[in-house]
């Protein structure tokens, strides 16, 4: 950089690693001369979105000369309805990732710190560095579990939040509600609780928390679920996502937000994917029945993986996840490399259709027998 623009940036911004998304299905192809790919990789509906969001879509195409609603009230009551809350507990987000974005603006200061558990979803450390706070990381517990106790032992005066990834990413482990309702009672009054449940709807464990119940039972706490379309509602390219709060804190968040942060056409679809409950039934028992197949092959060919409450498995491959990963791509089928959360001999694969899934693992076995 020369000289006259060494203070062009501010230096926190260097300081944040580069987020690596998992490649395109075009990018692959191209790269090494394909006509056909797999994508088990971002751990999308492999179903597609909802065919009631898709109508609302196209039945709306017309309109896009108008500015979007910029409280989007309509799909705010929609959402208080299904989840029995009111408006004024919701706010809607260009994703969860805006929402991560706008609770850190609006809430965290220059050298506070946050507390995550490790391995998690990293862009919870990213909004810190940018808002010059600190990250306090808390290893996971054996076979991937949280350990509350040590999360709870790590709070100290300066901590402002507590993230909390429910079903986890990228270890799809669950944290249970006696846990939860621990950590909730145990959060300071200054402290943030926020709950990631991006993964919730694929959740069968019956001992999963219902958090908004637990919201509700604790009034006085300082609790922000975020929830998405992304996932089992199929509409990750239209990024929507939501948080629900206590009003003030919502309030809060309704300042900080752009004008128009949420597209119409999200509105609107996101409005008829709660609606559609045949996809929504669909989707979820695809996952949960490819779950059992993906688990019996593994099982059978002594691959350990991590027990997942998710439409994606962590899997450990014995030996070097990234040279696991470059040779998938090479036969088509992409998944996801763990380098960045140091797990060195891990991959993690979306749970796709059958004819995806067996692909996935006939390739995957050989190259994990032939060590790569």
């Amino acid at each position: 950089m020369s000289k006259d623009n060494k203070n062009l940036h501010r230096d926190v911004i260097t300081q944040i690693p580069q987020y690596v998304a998992g490649k395109s299905m075009e990018d692959v192809k191209k790269e090494y001369n394909l006509s056909e790919v797999v994508k088990l990789a971002s751990n999308e509906n492999i179903l597609g979105p909802s065919p009631k969001a898709m109508k609302a879509i196209t039945d709306n195409i017309g309109k896009l000369n108008l500015y979007p609603d910029p409280e989007a009230n309509m799909l705010r009551d929609k959402i208080a309805s299904f989840i029995d809350v009111e408006r004024e507990n919701i706010i809607v987000g260009n994703g969860s990732d805006e929402l991560i974005s706008l609770i850190s603006m609006a809430f965290l200061h220059r050298n506070e710190e946050i507390i995550m558990p490790w391995p998690s979803f990293i862009r919870y450390m990213h909004n810190a560095i940018i808002m010059e706070a600190k990250t306090t990381l808390v290893p996971l517990g054996n076979d991937f579990k949280y350990d509350t106790q040590a999360i709870v032992d790590a709070v100290n005066y300066k901590t402002k939040f507590i993230y909390i990834t429910n079903p986890n990413n990228p270890t799809g482990r669950i944290m249970n509600r006696e846990q939860m309702e621990y950590m909730i009672e145990g959060c300071p009054d200054e402290i943030i609780l926020i709950i990631d449940e991006a993964y919730k709807e694929f959740v069968e464990d019956e001992d999963y928390p219902e958090t908004v119940d637990l919201v509700k039972k604790y009034p006085n706490k300082n609790v922000i679920i975020l929830r998405t379309f992304s996932k089992l509602y199929g509409l990750a390219g239209l990024r929507c996502g939501y948080a629900i709060s206590r009003k003030p804190l919502i309030k809060l968040l309704m300042r900080a937000k752009a004008p128009f942060n949420l597209n119409f056409l999200a509105q609107v679809a996101a409005c008829a994917a709660i609606d559609d409950k045949e996809h929504f039934e669909k989707s979820r028992k695809l996952a949960i029945d490819e779950k059992i197949y993906i688990y019996k092959r593994l099982l059978e060919n002594n691959i350990r993986f991590v027990p997942s409450e998710t439409n994606f498995i962590l899997i450990d491959t014995g030996i070097d996840g990234e040279a696991v990963f470059k040779k998938m791509q090479e036969k088509g089928i992409i998944v996801r490399d763990m380098k960045m959360y140091k797990l060195d001999t891990y991959i993690r694969i979306t749970i796709g259709l059958r004819e995806q899934n067996k692909k996935m693992l006939d390739e995957l076995i050989k190259l994990i027998k032939k060590k790569a």
